[in-house]
């Protein structure tokens, strides 16, 4: 019998496992990939929190009401108030704690981030080796605590049932390794598993009909096995019926269903991080959207609206040499000339001599897509977009050859989740909480703590924060005592 299983070593397992163990309990934490960190080795790793030593030291007045009224007002008053509430009142305590292990920080943090709506002041974080940078304070304070035996790490080793007692507590789980399954009895189980955009099945069920065309662009370990052994006992999920797409995800030509891996090739959007001097067209040809809108919500709202949530960019040699290079991240190398190269090899880059020839490579239909590229062409020559309102036009499109790509919509993390109370207990369909089960992280659905929206350092900041809250709650139980 130990005291706590987390199940799940990823960016709300670990500081789970972290605080129970520093708090006296004896923990196992069991990762079914053969190294934690999860989605740490490709997030960005951006989170928020108010009234931070960070904040105070650049002048930045900021606190965690002021917080809480901005994530109520970007999630349109759709997120989990009460969960939001727990996590937004710690989450500047957990950028401090963060400090205090000598996290590496960009050295512009905090910083308003462009790529969601903004905040009204400063206050999201990140590191200089976007999540990787969490992970490397994690696996540090880890690993000491596994050195002096506080916890016992078992990797490769799959969650396969939950144990429950006559009176229907859970007291223990099943795990599945290599060699089979055992047993560990508890007095309490965390699931910290992740999300399950990996699971088509899962996105199917979840999923609105309209938008399940959306690729899964999370790393394929996320198929949801915790959410899918609570269910089965017993627990409630949320369905708040809501979508919004990550952009700037490419399919992978190789994996259908799927996009190339978030850290190996996506496209720059963000027009306050790059200007654009490209076009998007949809399936039919047809520009959307003002390329430069400032509104990130604007841009993916329009995107639900295209057929097959695709768009195609459009450029041309003139904008290949004088805009700054258009796939990210530059270290993987995406120069102008690699962006050449892969064009000219045709893996997931298009050009052509001719727009119709582009079109006809990428399935667009050539009359159109000459007919908005013409169009888009005099908009630059009158500096007036009458379409779409775009401001910036720094160029025609017309120099040969040409180049296109498409970007699709997908999922990073999963919208929906298991049910919990604002102590992170897993509930029934009737509110009750299963005695003994608690749960955290992005198991729990982004949908909780940003309604339909994007909402800036609201994945990884509660993660964190209400892992750290779970492990030292579930630690303060006594042993043998009824949760």
């Amino acid at each position: 019998m130990v005291d706590v299983v987390i199940v799940g070593a990823g960016t709300a397992g670990i500081p789970a496992a972290i605080e129970a163990a520093d708090a006296g309990a004896r923990v196992v934490l069991v990762e079914k990939t053969s190294r934690v960190g999860g989605m740490l080795h490709v997030s960005t790793g951006q989170f928020s929190g108010a009234g931070t030593r960070l904040q105070r030291e650049r002048g930045i007045q900021d606190d965690p009401e002021c917080h809480l009224s901005d994530v109520e007002h970007l999630s349109h008053g759709l997120a989990n108030r009460e969960l939001v509430r727990e996590s937004v009142l710690r989450q500047g305590g957990t950028v401090d704690w963060l400090q205090d292990l000598e996290f590496d920080f960009l050295a512009d943090s905090p910083r308003l981030v462009y790529g969601h709506e903004l905040y009204s002041v400063p206050r999201t974080f990140q590191g200089k080796e976007d999540g990787r940078s969490i992970l490397r304070v994690f696996e540090r304070e880890l690993y000491k605590r596994v050195a002096t035996g506080r916890i016992e790490l078992r990797l490769s080793t799959r969650l396969h049932s939950l144990i429950r007692n006559k009176s229907g507590e859970i007291t223990g789980v099943h795990e599945r390794r290599p060699g089979g399954t055992e047993a560990i009895e508890a007095q309490a189980v965390v699931l910290a598993t992740g999300g399950y955009a990996a699971n088509r099945d899962l996105v199917r069920r979840f999923l609105p009909s309209e938008f399940r065309q959306a690729l899964t662009g999370c790393l394929e370990h996320a198929t949801g096995d915790g959410l899918l052994v609570a269910e089965h006992a017993g627990a409630a999920t949320t369905s708040s019926g809501t979508y919004l797409p990550t952009m700037s995800l490419i399919p992978d030509p190789e994996r259908p269903g799927f996009t190339l891996g978030y850290l190996a090739a996506r496209l720059a959007l963000v027009p306050a991080y790059r200007e654009p001097h490209e076009i998007w067209v949809n399936t039919l040809g047809q520009r959307w959207v003002a390329e430069d809108t400032p509104s990130p919500e604007s841009r993916e709202q329009a995107l639900l609206r295209q057929p097959e949530l695709k768009m195609g960019v459009i450029w041309d040699a003139r904008a290949l040499e004088v805009a700054e290079p258009l796939l990210q991240p530059m270290e993987q190398g995406w120069t102008r000339e690699r962006i050449r190269l892969e064009a000219e090899r045709g893996h997931f880059i298009w050009s052509a001599a001719s727009l119709a020839d582009l079109a006809d490579r990428m399935g667009i239909r050539a009359d159109s897509l000459q007919q908005t590229v013409a169009r888009y062409n005099a908009a630059v020559d009158a500096q007036h977009d009458p379409d779409f309102g775009r401001q910036c036009l720094p160029g025609h499109i017309q120099q040969p050859p040409f180049y296109g790509v498409w970007s699709q919509a997908a999922m990073l993390m999963s919208r929906e989740g298991l049910r919990v109370d604002s102590g992170l207990r897993v509930l029934t369909a009737s509110g009750a909480p299963i005695r003994g089960l608690y749960a955290v992280g992005e198991i729990l659905g982004a949908s909780q703590f940003m309604g339909d929206s994007f909402v800036g350092g609201m994945s990884v900041g509660p993660c964190i924060t209400l892992g750290r809250l779970v492990g030292q709650r579930v630690a303060r139980v006594p042993e043998g005592v009824t949760r």
